[in-house]
């Protein structure tokens, strides 16, 4: 009898945690992933300037030639642009503002700020603006540097 009972008490400790486990509800979990590809924005041309063509604004501010921007990303994705809305150009810290933003898929988006990349995933910016108070300087000499930033939406 002892032995009988020494087999039952190895059976009810072996089959207790399997009995005890089959009981609690196991949480299951499902998801998504989306990879998308990281935007990268690369200068393919910097701001350059020249007079304006009314002589009246000429002796003042100076029309900032097309910087140009090549963006690239996932195809088919609407971006966002940001920019200041003036920055400092060098020598002398003149201001450059009034910009004008061209989006080669989605034309002017000066005031959206918003494009969207092509089937390929590429999309090109032009990004003009005035300088003030260019009276003095040698135009060839000034330089400036636009910040763009660019997000998906």
């Amino acid at each position: 009898m002892s032995r009988t009972l020494f087999f039952a008490a190895i059976l009810l400790a072996v089959a207790a945690p399997a009995l005890a486990q089959e009981s609690v509800p196991h949480p299951v979990a499902s998801g998504s992933i989306t990879i998308e590809r990281p935007l990268t924005v690369a200068s393919v041309q910097p701001m350059s300037f020249s007079p304006v063509s009314s002589r009246a604004e000429a002796a003042v501010t100076a029309k900032a030639g097309e910087a140009v921007i090549r963006i690239t990303g996932d195809p088919g994705r609407v971006y966002r642009v940001t920019l200041p809305d003036s920055i400092l150009a060098q020598p002398g810290g003149l201001t450059v503002d009034s910009f004008t933003i061209v989006s080669d898929n989605s034309g002017d988006i000066t005031s959206s700020l918003t494009a969207r990349m092509d089937s390929t995933g590429r999309d090109r910016l032009r990004i003009s603006g005035l300088l003030r108070d260019a009276s003095g300087l040698s135009l060839s000499d000034v330089t400036a540097a636009v910040p763009v930033g660019v997000d998906y939406e």
